[in-house]
C-alpha cells in the first residue's frame, strides 16, 4: 500500500474532535450498557460527526479537511468510547456482589494496561486479517463507505441515504422509551418472539431481532458465513437446549419458569458451550495460520517502519513487556500474594492475546463480539488462581475487566484499520492514535460509572446491569462449585473438529453463544445478498448492497445513540424526568 504523504492525516483538529466526540459517546454507552446490556458502536457516529464538521462547518470558515483526517477522527473517537463496553460488563459485578469498597483507580490502571495490550497484540495480525484473509469487517467497511460515498458519485450517496432512512425509521418504531413517539403510533418490538407465537417451550429462544444494523452486517458478510452462524444457532436452540432440560443439566425450577427459562439455559449450557467452540475454532486458526502469522510478526519486527507505514516492532515489544509487568503488579496489589499475582499476570496476558484474536475474528466475520464470554473465561481462570476469597474475587474481576477492554479495543482497532485500508490511510498513524485513546476513555467511563452507581444504584430497576449480573452469577457458581467445565470442553472439541473439517468453528461458536434473534437477523441480511447476487450478479449487487447496508447500520447506530443521549438528558436534574 502506498503511503500518502501529501494528504493531511493526523492534525490537531482531527484528534481533538475525535476525543470530544468519543467522550460524549462513551457517556452514552455507559448508561445504555447498564440499562439494557448493549454497547452501541462508536465508529459510525464519530465518522458522521467528523464528516459534518470537516465538510459542512469548516468550509464556512474557508478551511477544509481530508477524508484521512476524518478517518483519524473516527479512530480516535471510537478508541475513547469503545472501552465503556468492557468496563460496564465487568466492574458492576462487584457492586452486585456487595463489594462496595473496591478501588476504582486500580481498576482503571488494569483496564488501561489491558487496552494497550489488546492493541499491541492485534497490530501484528493486521496484514493477515485484512490483506491476506480479507475478512469483511462489516463495521469498518460501512465507515469506509460513508467516508468515500460523496467522492464516488451522487448515486452511492443516494443509496446510502435510503438505507439510513430505513434504518432510522425502523429503529424509531422499536424504541419503547425515550424517543418513542413513532413507537406509540406504529409499535414494533426490538425482538419478534417467534417461539412464543408458535407455542414452543420457553427454553427454546426462537426469535428474530428487528435490527437494521444486524441485517446490514449480514448483507456485508454474505450468505455463506451468516448461514453457518444461523445453523449452529438452531443446533444450540433446538438440540442443546431441550437436551439440557431433559437431562436435568438446567435446574428444573429454572426450566419450568417462563421468565427464567432461557436465561438458565443460556447460563448453564449455551454460553459456556459457545465460548468453548470459539476457543477451539480460534486455536485451530492459530495452527492453520501459524506460519503466516509468525512471518507477519517477523516482518513487522524487521521492517523499516518509516517506509512500510507500520508501528515499529521494538515499540510493540516494549509495550507488551510493560503490560506484563503492570498486570502482574496489579494482581499482586489486589491479592496480596506475589506468586499468584505473577502467575495471574502471565496467564492474563496470554488470555488477552487469545481474546483479542477471537473477538477480532468474530467481529471481522459478523460484526458481533462475544466480549462478555471472554470476560467469563478470564474470570474463571483468575478465580482458579486467586481463589474465591474477597480479595480473590476482586482480583479476578479486575483481570476480567482488563481482558474485556483489551478484546474490545483490539476489535475496534481492526475495524478502524479496515476502514483505513479501504480509504488509503497509513496504518502506523491510526495505531498511534488508538494507543492513546483508551487512556482518555477509561477514566471518563469509570467516573461516569461511579456517579451513576451512587445516584441510582446498580442492579435495580433504573440500572439493572444485565451483563454484569451474568458475571455475578458465574462467580457465585464458582463459589458453589457448579462451574460447567465439561460443557466448555465439549464446545472446544466441537470448534476444533469443525475447523479441521473446513467449517468455521468461530462462526459456529458465536451462533451457539448468542440468542437466536441476532444470528437470525444476520442470516436474513446474508440471504438477501445471496439472492440478489443470483438475480443481478455479484458485481452489480456489491455496487448497490454495500452502501445500502452501510446506511442501514448507520441509521440504527445513530438513532440508538441519539436516544441514549436524550434519556440521559431527561434523567439529569432539571431534565424533566
Amino acid at each position: 500500500m502506498a503511503i500518502m504523504k501529501s494528504i493531511s492525516e493526523i492534525s490537531p483538529k482531527a484528534v481533538i474532535l475525535g476525543l470530544v466526540s468519543g467522550v460524549v459517546i462513551c457517556a452514552a454507552t455507559v448508561y445504555v450498557g447498564l440499562m439494557a446490556g448493549i454497547a452501541p458502536g462508536a465508529s459510525i457516529p464519530v465518522a458522521i460527526i467528523g464528516f459534518g464538521v470537516f465538510k459542512g462547518i469548516l468550509p464556512i470558515f474557508k478551511k477544509n479537511g481530508t477524508i484521512l483526517e476524518i478517518n483519524i477522527t473516527q479512530t480516535s473517537g471510537s478508541g475513547v468510547a469503545h472501552v465503556a463496553g468492557g468496563l460496564i460488563f465487568t466492574v458492576p459485578a462487584l457492586w452486585l456482589l456487595g463489594y462496595n469498597d473496591f478501588n476504582l483507580v486500580y481498576m482503571g490502571i488494569a483496564a488501561v494496561i489491558g487496552a494497550l495490550a489488546g492493541i499491541v497484540f492485534i497490530i501484528p495480525l493486521r496484514k493477515q486479517m485484512i490483506e491476506i484473509d480479507a475478512l469483511p469487517f462489516p463495521g469498518g467497511t460501512a465507515v469506509a463507505e460513508i467516508l468515500k460515498a460523496p467522492g464516488e458519485g451522487v448515486r452511492k450517496s443516494k443509496i446510502m441515504l435510503v438505507g439510513f432512512a430505513i434504518g432510522t425509521l425502523v429503529t424509531l418504531m422499536t424504541i419503547g422509551s425515550g424517543l418513542d413517539f413513532l413507537n406509540r403510533i406504529i409499535p414494533l418490538s426490538r425482538e419478534l418472539p417467534l417461539g412464543e407465537w408458535l407455542g414452543l417451550p420457553p427454553y427454546i429462544p426462537f426469535a428474530f431481532a428487528v435490527s437494521t444494523a444486524l441485517i446490514g452486517a449480514g448483507i456485508i458478510t454474505g450468505g455463506k458465513l451468516a448461514s453457518i452462524t444461523f445453523v449452529f444457532c438452531l443446533f444450540g436452540s433446538f438440540v442443546l437446549a431441550p437436551w439440557a432440560v431433559m437431562k436435568g443439566i438446567v435446574p428444573a425450577s429454572d426450566a419450568e419458569g417462563i421468565k427464567s427459562a432461557f436465561p438458565a439455559v443460556q447460563q448453564f449450557v449455551l454460553k459456556p458451550f459457545g465460548v468453548g467452540a470459539l476457543i477451539g475454532g480460534a486455536l485451530m486458526g492459530f495452527v492453520f495460520s501459524g506460519k503466516a502469522m509468525a512471518h507477519g510478526v517477523k516482518s513487522i519486527l524487521k521492517a523499516d517502519w518509516k517506509n512500510t507505514g507500520e508501528m515499529p516492532g521494538k515499540a510493540l515489544i516494549i509495550l507488551a513487556v510493560g503490560g506484563l509487568v503492570g498486570l502482574s503488579l496489579i494482581g499482586i496489589i489486589a491479592s496480596g500474594d506475589p506468586i499468584r499475582g505473577l502467575i495471574a499476570g502471565v496467564v492474563g496476558m496470554i488470555w488477552i492475546f487469545m481474546a483479542a484474536v477471537i473477538i477480532s475474528e468474530c467481529s471481522g466475520l459478523t460484526n458481533m463480539s462475544p466480549i462478555s464470554g471472554m470476560a467469563l473465561i478470564a474470570t474463571l481462570l483468575m478465580l482458579a488462581i486467586f481463589g474465591t476469597s474477597r480479595s480473590g474475587v476482586y482480583a479476578a474481576v479486575m483481570m476480567g475487566a482488563a481482558v474485556c477492554v483489551a478484546a474490545g479495543e483490539a476489535s475496534d482497532m481492526m475495524h478502524d484499520l479496515k476502514t483505513g485500508h479501504l480509504v488509503g490511510s497509513v496504518p502506523r498513524k491510526q495505531q498511534l492514535v488508538q494507543i492513546y485513546s483508551p487512556v482518555v476513555g477509561i477514566p471518563v467511563a469509570l467516573i461516569i460509572l461511579g456517579v451513576l452507581a451512587k445516584a441510582y444504584g446498580i442492579g435495580g430497576d433504573v440500572l439493572p446491569a444485565p451483563q454484569a449480573g451474568a458475571l455475578q452469577g458465574i462467580i457465585e457458581m464458582v463459589k458453589g462449585g457448579a462451574v460447567p467445565y465439561f460443557t466448555i470442553l465439549g464446545g472446544v472439541v466441537l470448534g476444533t473438529t469443525l475447523s479441521v473439517a473446513g467449517i468455521s468453528g468461530v462462526m459456529a461458536g458465536i451462533g451457539i453463544y448468542l440468542p437466536m434473534s441476532y444470528p437470525f437477523a444476520l442470516a436474513a441480511g446474508g440471504w438477501c445478498r445471496s439472492l440478489a447476487s443470483k438475480i443481478f450478479g455479484e458485481e452489480k449487487t456489491k455496487e448497490y448492497a454495500i452502501p445500502f447496508a452501510a446506511g442501514l447500520i448507520a441509521g440504527d447506530a445513530i438513532t440508538m445513540l441519539v436516544n441514549a443521549l436524550y434519556i440521559i438528558s431527561k434523567a439529569l436534574p432539571g431534565g424533566g424526568a
